[in-house]
């Protein structure tokens, strides 16, 4: 988590116990160009300290403020991103089934860097993936929508790609059954990213993570 803080410079940072109600605030305050999760995660939704938040509540949070990407480094988080990609129309970073902790950093901290670097979201998604990798999926990353004909083909693509991925969605909850944690609480680190001049807003539940300057 160090190595994507650092790479994306948060300005502000707000500690404890993440709820649903802070992350909307947080969102609605201003336009992000990156929206990144890193938490607990379920078909249900990314898990927050009052409980899962899912990918249409997440799309609500975000209808008047969508950013360039949403990037969810959390376990089984396709269904969230296909119901945020169907509500957005915006590209969006997502795993199927469950994701090693040590790969999920170290996938989250290359995409980091590839970003920092000024690459698109389809080249860092590309470059950030590990070798022969079969868990990360980006969905609606195929380009911007475009006028005239070329736009309904963009179109129609997005909307087969959304297919696809909602069937693999329900696919993976048949194969993986819907999963709980056994802890008190739940910790969650959700990056708000301007590329411009929006600034970033950083938000983190772990009582043992430490913000660096």
């Amino acid at each position: 988590m160090q190595e994507v803080i650092h790479a994306l410079r948060p300005e502000e940072a707000l500690m404890g116990a993440v709820t649903g109600a802070e992350v909307m605030r947080g969102l609605r305050a201003a336009t992000y160009d990156v929206i990144w999760f890193i938490a607990h995660g379920s078909e249900a939704g990314v898990e927050l300290s009052d409980g899962p938040l899912s990918g249409d509540v997440l799309a609500q949070f975000l209808r008047t403020h969508a950013p360039a990407l949403v990037y969810l480094n959390t376990c089984a988080s396709m269904l969230v991103a296909v119901n945020v990609h169907d509500a957005l129309r915006v590209p969006v970073i997502c795993s199927v089934g469950q994701v090693e902790a040590r790969a999920a950093l170290y996938a989250g901290a290359q995409l980091a860097h590839c970003l920092a670097q000024g690459m698109d979201v389809t080249a860092a998604f590309e470059a950030s993936r590990p070798a022969h990798d079969t868990t990360y999926r980006l969905i609606g990353g195929g380009g911007q929508r475009m006028n005239g004909n070329d736009g309904q083909i963009w179109e129609a693509i997005h909307d087969l790609q959304s297919k696809v991925a909602r069937l693999e969605a329900q696919v993976e909850m048949v194969l993986f059954g819907h999963r709980t944690n056994g802890s008190a609480w739940q910790w969650a680190l959700i990056v708000m990213v301007g590329l411009a001049a929006a600034g970033l807003l950083f938000v983190a539940a772990n009582a043992n993570l430490r913000v660096l300057p």
